[in-house]
Formats: C-alpha cells, structure tokens, sequence
C-alpha cells in the first residue's frame, strides 16, 4: 500500500484543515482531525462555492499539471496560462480545487478570481498644473516620449479619437470592447491635445496600444514584442490583502525586464474597512483594491484632490506586510485612475529624458521610481505616511533629476558597501535621497514580500553618525499606523529615503549596503534639493492658456524665510501692474484666480520684500469654435464670431499626429477653403494678437458632423391640413448668393414655384395650395453672383385626396423603387400588373391601408395596373416605369 502524503491546506470555517493525497494523483479525502497554524498554499479569505469559478493556480512542474489537467478535463478548464511563471488561469468547483488539485505536491498556491475587474474612478477636470506637468512641457518641449510605447491595461479605447492619430499601435490583446473610462486615461497619458487643450496628455508623442484585462496577469509577449515601456492599470477587484501569484509574476517580469515599469491606481475604497491578512477588520486602512497592486517593483498611486488633499475615497495603506502603500499620489478629484494616468505619462517623459543623454537607451525603471518618488512633494506629516506615500507626483524635478544626472546606480553584494560623495550648497533645503532597486519575485502568499534587502545610509560633512532612512510603524493598530515615520533600518520596502530639511553645506557621504541578498541586486541612488534663495513659477507658463470660464492657478515654489508676497499681472501693450493679492500666503501650493474674458498676452509677478520674481509670457482669451458655411465638392467656407483684440487668425486641420496650421493670416472672420482630395475632415481656428502671440484654438470641429452641405442645412416639407405643403429651407451661408428658388417635380419635370432675393435671413419658406394625390416633392435653386446654379436635396409631403378611393404613387415610379397603394378600403383586394401586350407580370394581395408593391425587374414602359375584390375588377390605373428619375 502507498504511503500517504499531508499537506496543510486551507481555512474554512474557523478551522485548518490538512489533506491526506495519494502521489498517483488519485482522488483525495479531507482529514479534519489536524489543525495547523499556517494555510500556505490556498489564500485565506477563501470560503467554499459550489458553481465553477475562476481559479489563478501557479505550479511548480508545468508538465505535470498539464497531464493532471488533461485527465481530468471534465472538472478543470484552462482559460489563460503564463506557462513561464508556471500560472494558470482555469475553472472549476471550488470542492474540486480543494479536494483534488491543491493536494498536489507541485501546486503551489491557489487564489480564487470571484470578482471581475472594475474600472475605476478616473478624473473628469483637466489638470496639468498640480503635479508640474505642464511646466515640464513648457521647459523642457523637447521632451514628448515619441518612439515610446505604452499600454492600457483596461476596456479599448476609441481608436477613431483624433487625440490619438496615427499613434495607436494593434497588438492583437486589446479588449474587444470600449469604454469611455479607457479613453480618458489613454488621453490623460498621451492625448495630443488636437481636440482643445484638455485632451493634452502627459507624453503627447507616445504611442498608445491596448491590452485587455480579464485575465489580470501581466502581458509577457506583447512587452517585449512590441517594445512596451510602461503599462498603465486604472483598475481593482475589491480588498485583497496578500501577496498574490499575479503580484509575484509581475515582480518576476520586472526582475528580468529592467525598464518597463507597471503602474497600478491604488483604488477608491479608501472609506472601507481592511478584508483578510494582518490589518483584518482595521477601517481606513489596508485597503488596496488588488492583490496584484502587492507587487514590489511597480507604483502604486493614490488620487489628489482640487484641495491638494488626498480624498477620503481614496485607497490606503499599509500593503498587506507593512510596506508603504501608495508610494505617491496624483491629481485625481474622482479617483485614483486618472492618478495613474498621469504617473504612467510622467514616466514616459523621464525614460524620454534618459533617450536624451544617452544615445537612444533606455533608463532601468528603478532609477525612473527613485526620481519620481525623490522628487515627490511631500504631504500631510514630514515624511512617508501610509495616506500619501511619499507625497505628491512632481514631474518637473523627476525630469529635471534625470537631465541634470542627480542620480548614481551600481550592483549590491551580501555584506558590501558601496560609497558616494555629494556636494551640497550652502541655503540648500529639503535635501532627499532616494534608494530603489527592482526586487526578484517572492513566493505567492509570503508573509513578506521583500526578498534581496539593501539598506541606504547618508554622513553629513563633519560628522561621523550615519542617518538611517525614515522608516513608518506598521503594527496592526489604528494608532500605530498614524505615527510619523522615523529614522530606522528598512526591512520591508524596495525604495529607502533619507531626509533632512535644512542641510550644512559640504560634502556628504552616501552608503549603500547588501544586507541581505542571494546574489547580486542591481539600484538606484537619487537625490535633490531646494534653494531657500530661490523662487520658480509653476504657472502660468509660456505654454499656458487661460480661457475666462475655467477657475486658473497661479502656482509656485519658494523655501525662504518670508511668508508672505504680493502677487500682480501686466497685460501687454499696458506698463501699468494689477494687484490680484496683496498678502499671498507664500508656503501656499496656488491662488485661483478667474481670468478676464479678453484676449490679451500678460505676465505675472511675485514681489517678496524687495525681491521681483517673474513669470513667463502668457496667453488669457477664448476663441469659440468655427461653424461651416457650405461644403461643396471643391470648397469649404467656414466662418466664427470676432474675437475683441485679434487682429487676425489662423486656420489649423489635422494632418498626420497633429493639427497643422495651414493658413497663417485670415484677417475675416471667415475664409474660403479648397481642401485636397483626401484631407482630413478636422478644422481649428486661432487667434492673434496685435503684438503677434497665437492664442489657444478652439475646439476642433469636424466638417462631416455639422449638418451642412453644399450651402444647406436642411430643407424640410410638412403637410398644413388640410391640403397645404409648408416648405421651409435653412441655408449655413448667403456667401455670393444672389437668389433662392423653390422648385416643385411634376410629370413635366421640375417647376420653379417661386425666387426671392436674399436679404440676409438664412431661412427662407413658401407655401403650395396646388397639391395634388400621391407624391408632391421639392426642392431649393440657389443662384451665385457669378450665375452658377446650386440645388438642394428633395422633400417630399404625402398627400391623399380621399376622394379617390386609391391612390398610387409615385407615377412615373423606377424600375429599382416600389409602388406605394394607399387604399380607403383595402381588405380582400388585390393588385396585378399587365404590360402592354397584355401579360401579367406580377400580382400582390392588399392587406394594409398603406400597402409596399415591389415589382419584380422590369423594362421602361406603360403597365396596367388593376385592383379586384373576390376576383372581381373594381379599378384601374396607368403605371409609367423609367430607368432613372
């Protein structure tokens, strides 16, 4: 007899439980007479269900599940598979994974997918400002991530949005839906911004691909066959407090792909309590929406609201074993997807600054997390805090960090120490460096995820103590948790922070130890500081915009030891200086301040005592979109209202990636176009000042949706009872329109009913007493000033004199239409049509009061149509068939 083999199991009801499995892989028997401490192979928020469900098994012998699998297919199906990692997605019965297949000696771990992913939350209102993005853009416009890839793990999004043009990239695993959420956030990250300036994203020349996320489990082919760089996740399943087998193969996948770099949206379930793990039945904290957000080597981020608070809904820390969790926030007053969004675009543009300096290579994504989270501006209590992380997403130093080489990277051993010195000014503040390195995967359901530990210490000048990075407390109690962090060694995060506030001038001495690792761990060292000297405007900035109906920001940075300024505008063309505040609170992230409804270049000013800090040229005004006059074959006319300051304007279309300017000076506020054959349908327009600054366009429009055509919107006939047809034509331009006719069609072609001359109106109508039965249809004449003629389409009004007891129409009717009976009477009638030779050629039964007559396939003529009723003729009627109207 084979001897059997146990193996402790799972947590039902209370109890562990352990398995009694024969090595033959034969069915199995639950044994409930032992208890054990530790459930390792199964999650334990897991309880039994009886109708098949989702399963993420991973598996230490890929050979040998598949056989198990193959056996007993009856029970367990395969959906999805990442062989490489050894997971399989599959389905089957809760008793069936439970009783059969975790038994198994090369099943490692089981988790049960019972919740589909949710989008979530996503900003609706267009901020650039807060986290420093648009003063990237503007000092830094050679920066745009173009040639870069990114992915948008969700729903598809519109691939017909002319934010995305010609940057989409097919990769045969996008969703086979849409949603409105995945094009926001693929907008967010890389819009182009040829809609308005709202649908500018962070990396506008990125190009952006799909990838469906059912299966939650990393994209390992398309990656690297595509030359994916970051991965954007705006998505959550519910609590999931553990460290998971999609956690573990996406910190796999990072271990071996150095750059690409996985963001996650933290959640929005901030409000709810924590579900299974160490922080069970904590509210307010430990609640990530994912166990994949577990994962070490990714960002997760938390929302930012208009308030620069973290709102309530959004998800908090600490991850399931202590770590900082999130590790930063970003703007996001509806959630923390369109967080995401923008970290995921802010990573874009430092992998394209490292492109930059370094011939085209790409920068490993622990030195692109040690910027950002280096740079991040702290929030709420001095340090890391499980709320905010390390604070708030400030791309403007991340990039900068990059381009200015503030960074240092090299390889940790167990037990060595490697040194750097670095040298700072005198009046420095805020001083902060960051360690980060890419961690290899823990085992699916390890108590701690942290494998290879590296520590990072600072020496400042003179001094021989060395500063450990700041550490939070992370029992499971609601006070502990609240507790700022402290300087101590860091035995849980793959990113390590040293902070000092006010640091002496000199040479420090930055350490970097292997304290614990298997064999050799590649990191990143980042640092930056403030100047106490130093003011910078944020915004507004040589690329802002600010139309008068959008609440503005003035935004800025100042460490020094004033608190308050006074902050003014100038608009150009005037020497004179508007005082907007006169005490602004210096220490304060922003004003905001509604801008006049002008167009007009201005500058700002901060003056801090004696000190007058200026910001860049900017643009205040609005111009509204154009409308389309008439579009003919080979002219377009479009047309706008004036805008007050604007001495002329420029017309933009889209062309390629981007809207193109095609005419640079229209001092009309309307121009006559004569597009290509094939052009681009989309049209904006601009306006400029007399001191020659272009102002923001305008909504884009296109040409096809406006209801316009070759000079008309519309021409509509209704009957009046009881016998009077009102036509009525709406004209989208009198440009070089001299006349308009109205045009009625009778059995002699059509007929001119009436002319007027335009006298601005662009609506005409006219009234037709002289209707007749059947079909009465009409049409518009335009006349040019140059005599050319221009119709419109027809109208028809359906008219019955019910003195007749049938009526057919139309007459003379195509060989390609149906007849049309109206009958006062119709039951038990029918109708056949004779040519003229007297052959039948088709008969139909009336059964409706409004009866269709398709005839088959007929020569050009006169046919005899004939009504009966049981048989017997009761009328007839001349039908004339053409080839053509």
């Amino acid at each position: 007899m084979k001897k059997a083999f146990t193996y402790t199991l799972l947590f039902l009801h209370s109890c562990f439980y352990t398995l009694a499995q024969h090595p033959a892989y034969k069915l199995t028997t639950i044994d409930t007479t032992h208890f054990h401490k530790l459930p390792y192979k199964l999650r334990t928020s897991i309880y039994t269900h009886t109708p098949p469900a989702t399963w993420l098994l991973s598996v230490s012998d890929t050979a040998a599940f598949l056989q198990f699998a193959q056996a007993h297919n009856k029970h367990l199906h395969i959906i999805n598979r990442l062989s490489k990692y050894g997971l399989y997605v599959t389905t089957a019965t809760d008793s069936f994974i439970i009783q059969h297949t975790l038994p198994l000696p090369f099943v490692r771990f089981a988790d049960s997918r019972k919740r589909a992913p949710q989008e979530e939350g996503v900003v609706r209102n267009y901020n650039m400002v807060f986290n420093r993005i648009e003063k990237t853009h503007a000092a830094y416009p050679f920066l745009s991530a173009t040639g870069l890839t990114v992915s948008v793990k969700e729903q598809m999004f519109d691939t017909s949005d002319i934010d995305f043009a010609n940057r989409i990239l097919h990769t045969g695993i996008q969703a086979a839906t849409t949603s409105a959420h995945a094009g926001i956030i693929a907008t967010t990250i890389a819009g182009a911004g040829n809609s308005y300036y709202t649908g500018m994203g962070a990396a506008p020349g990125a190009t952006l691909s799909g990838a469906d996320y059912t299966s939650m489990l990393p994209d390992e082919e398309a990656y690297k066959q595509f030359h994916i760089t970051a991965q954007n996740h705006s998505y959550g399943v519910g609590i999931e407090n553990y460290y998971g087998a999609d956690a573990a193969a996406y910190d796999a996948g990072t271990w071996q792909d150095t750059v690409l770099m996985h963001v996650f949206s933290a959640g929005n379930a901030g409000r709810d309590t924590a579900l299974g793990g160490h922080y069970h039945g904590l509210p307010y904290v430990a609640n990530s929406t994912g166990s994949f957000k577990m994962a070490k080597n990714s960002i997760a981020v938390g929302a930012l609201d208009a308030l620069f608070a973290v709102p309530a809904a959004s998800s908090r820390g600490p991850a399931y074993d202590g770590r900082i969790f999130p590790q930063l926030v970003a703007y996001g007053d509806e959630g923390s997807s369109g967080a995401a969004a923008l970290v995921t675009g802010s990573v874009l543009l430092l992998q394209d600054a490292w492109r930059v300096t370094h011939n085209g290579q790409l920068p490993a994504a622990a030195l692109v997390k040690a910027a950002l989270i280096n740079s991040a501006t702290d929030l709420l209590q001095p340090g890391p805090d499980y709320t905010s992380g390390y604070g708030a997403l400030n791309t403007f130093k991340a990039v900068r960090t990059i381009l200015q080489h503030q960074y240092v990277q090299g390889i940790s051993y167990a037990g060595h120490t490697d040194t750097f010195t670095l040298q700072v000014p005198a009046a420095a503040r805020n001083l902060r460096i960051t360690l980060a390195w890419n961690d290899t995967a823990a085992a699916p359901n390890a108590a701690t995820a942290l494998v290879n530990d590296v520590d990072i210490e600072v020496i400042a000048p003179g001094s021989s103590q060395r500063l450990q990075p700041l550490v939070l407390h992370h029992a499971p109690h609601k006070d502990s948790l609240q507790l700022p962090a402290t300087p101590a060694r860091d035995s849980l995060n793959v990113t390590e922070q040293v902070a000092i506030s006010t640091p002496a001038a000199g040479t420090y001495r930055i350490l970097v130890t292997g304290y614990k690792i298997q064999s050799r761990q590649p990191y990143a060292v980042a640092w930056q500081w403030d100047s106490a000297q130093q003011f910078t405007w944020l915004s507004p900035n040589r690329n802002s915009y600010w139309p008068s109906d959008v609440i503005q920001h003035f935004s800025w940075e100042y460490y020094g030891a004033e608190s308050t300024g006074q902050l003014s505008i100038q608009y150009t063309g005037s020497k004179e200086w508007h005082t907007i505040k006169p005490d602004v609170t210096l220490q304060a992230p922003y004003i905001t301040w509604h801008a006049p409804d002008t167009l007009t270049a201005a500058v700002a000013r901060m003056q801090i005592g004696q000190r007058i800090f200026y910001s860049d040229t900017f643009l205040l005004g609005n111009q509204q979109y154009p409308a389309v006059g008439f579009q003919c074959a080979d002219s377009l006319l479009l047309y706008w209202p004036e805008k007050a300051g604007a001495a002329y304007y420029k017309i933009f279309r889209l062309a390629g990636k981007q809207m193109q300017e095609i005419q640079p000076a229209v001092t009309a506020n309307h121009i006559i176009l004569h597009p290509p054959r094939g052009a681009s349908a989309f049209y904006a327009i601009a306006p400029v000042t007399g001191t020659q600054y272009t102002g923001g366009k305008s909504y884009t429009i296109d040409i096809r949706n406006q209801g316009v055509g070759c000079y008309f919107y519309s021409l509509v006939a209704d009957l009046l009872p009881p016998a009077t047809a009102a036509v009525t034509a709406r004209l989208g331009s009198l440009y070089q329109i001299d006349s308009i006719g109205f045009e009625k069609h009778n059995a002699n072609g059509w007929q001119l009913l009436n002319t007027y001359a335009v006298n601005g109106n662009m609506q005409y109508s006219i009234r037709d007493t002289a209707l007749f039965s059947g079909l009465n249809t009409y049409r518009c004449l335009l006349t040019t000033t140059q005599g050319h003629r221009i119709y419109s389409d027809s109208s028809t009004v359906y008219y019955w004199n019910k003195t007749d007891d049938y009526l057919l129409f139309p007459n003379p009717v195509t060989a390609t239409e149906p007849l049309r009976l109206l009958s006062n009477n119709p039951f038990n009638k029918s109708v056949t049509l004779f040519n003229m030779q007297g052959r039948r050629v088709f008969t139909q039964n009336i059964n409706n009061q409004l009866e269709l007559l398709y005839t088959p396939p007929l020569p050009a003529g006169m046919y005899i149509l004939t009504i009966q009723e049981s048989k017997k003729h009761i009328a007839t009627r001349r039908i004339l068939i053409t080839t053509g109207r």
